[in-house]
């Protein structure tokens, strides 16, 4: 039977879904998505003993925000590396910082959790090279081992990179990097074929 927190998930997801079917103009307003997923957060108890810590790493380009968190005698030799799930354009590290706490928490180690660009402003592999920038940042400058890093993702071209851990602790970092960015890209070109594509507005953004 399923729990209270689950019928209460699925009442709040039902809602959306309405609201969506009522009002499809919806879709095409970004900042409303953002705000209404957003929101989600709120279902979420907060993780005990875990605390929290924004930071902004640099890269050649840009900045990347991202947040630890921080588990009470949490390993510091391992790390999860995690990027919020949103199709590219919805969610963010505030949205998910609950559900990493209690990743972080559960697994006895840090988390990192990456505030990657978002479509339509940034198009894609932004996403991807975000957390690219990131995995390199944990090894080249933080010094996780490769083998220590665990990458989590509520998306096909993160959680599949989980597999990729067992052969990229052998490369060079950089070369770790591109083999992930490969082998993510292309998954994601397939399942973009699989689904149709999103009208948005006739404006782009800075890739």
């Amino acid at each position: 039977m399923p729990s209270a927190e689950s019928k209460l998930q699925y009442d709040v997801l039902r809602a959306i879904g309405e609201r969506f079917g009522a009002h499809p103009e919806l879709v095409q307003d970004v900042t409303t998505m953002r705000n209404i997923f957003d929101s989600l957060q709120y279902l979420s108890a907060e993780a005990t003993d875990v605390t929290y810590e924004d930071i902004s790493i640099s890269t050649s380009s840009h900045s990347i925000s991202a947040q630890w968190a921080k588990p009470l005698n949490a390993s510091k030799d391992h790390v999860i590396l995690y990027a919020h799930g949103g199709g590219f354009i919805t969610n963010s590290p505030s949205s998910h910082r609950k559900l990493v706490g209690h990743l972080a928490k559960a697994s006895g180690c840090l988390a990192l959790s990456v505030d990657y660009r978002l479509a339509p402003e940034h198009r894609f592999p932004s996403q991807l090279d975000d957390c690219v920038a990131v995995y390199q940042w944990l090894v080249k400058e933080k010094h996780f081992k490769p083998e220590h890093i665990a990458t989590v993702g509520a998306f096909d071209f993160l959680s599949t990179t989980s597999s990729n851990i067992l052969v990229l602790p052998h490369r060079p970092v950089t070369q770790q990097a591109e083999t992930w960015r490969s082998r993510s890209h292309s998954n994601c070109a397939r399942r973009a074929r699989r689904c149709p594509p999103l009208s948005w507005p006739s404006r782009r953004g800075p890739t």
